[in-house]
């Protein structure tokens, strides 16, 4: 959390790759897409509902969220949406995202600019499914 009481604003940065997670336009509607980290819509913060923190792009207002088939896309923020938890979040040396929605998959970062949910260890780099979030966390936090 920052001074003013507002959630911190950071970004999604990968440990591989070294790109960040973005708001990328595809057609009509925007899709999670790795890129630069001083690409247009790059950046996160926190928002709670119903107590749980979510993943917001600060430029969209939608949460990150995912599935049990791996997919990553933008939803209205909810807490009652699994696919909106991501595990991680209170623990950001640890560097994984990982979502309870989805079987426990986590977030991975691919070298072709896609991102999805993969199991636990199951890439060739483990570094795809690590994270910096700039030692960001939610409000809430044991220790925060």
């Amino acid at each position: 959390m920052n001074a003013a009481g507002a959630e911190a604003v950071f970004k999604i940065k990968n440990k591989a790759s070294g790109n960040c997670v973005v708001a990328g336009k595809a057609t009509v509607t925007y899709k999670p897409v790795m890129a630069g980290c001083s690409t247009a819509h790059d950046t996160w913060t926190f928002k709670v509902d119903h107590g749980v923190p979510l993943l917001m792009n600060t430029d969209l207002g939608l949460c990150l969220d995912g599935n049990s088939s791996g997919d990553v896309y933008f939803s209205t923020c909810s807490g009652n949406d699994l696919g909106q938890w991501w595990y991680g979040l209170c623990a950001p040396d640890l560097g994984y995202l990982q979502n309870p929605g989805a079987n426990g998959k986590q977030l991975t970062g691919w070298g072709g600019g896609s991102v999805s949910l993969r199991a636990p260890g199951d890439v060739d780099d483990p570094r795809k499914q690590r994270w910096d979030l700039g030692g960001a966390r939610p409000t809430g936090c044991v220790g925060a």
